[in-house]
């Protein structure tokens, strides 16, 4: 389907999409919106700083 919308790849790319889409940020309301980003980008920032196992054995050992 060449005219479908894509998805986000990850949450960051979500976050960014859902930042941007200012009638969702609406209805959803400015609070509710501003937490959920705070709280989703935490989350985003404690993933990308977790080191995995494969991580470790495939770059780190070099």
């Amino acid at each position: 389907m060449k005219d479908a919308v894509r998805l986000p790849l990850n949450l960051l790319d979500a976050l960014r999409m859902f930042d941007e889409n200012e009638v969702l940020k609406g209805e959803l309301g400015s609070e509710f919106s501003s937490a959920y980003l705070t709280v989703k980008h935490q989350e985003w920032n404690a993933h990308a700083a977790h080191i995995s196992q494969w991580e470790r054995v495939a770059t780190l050992d070099v």
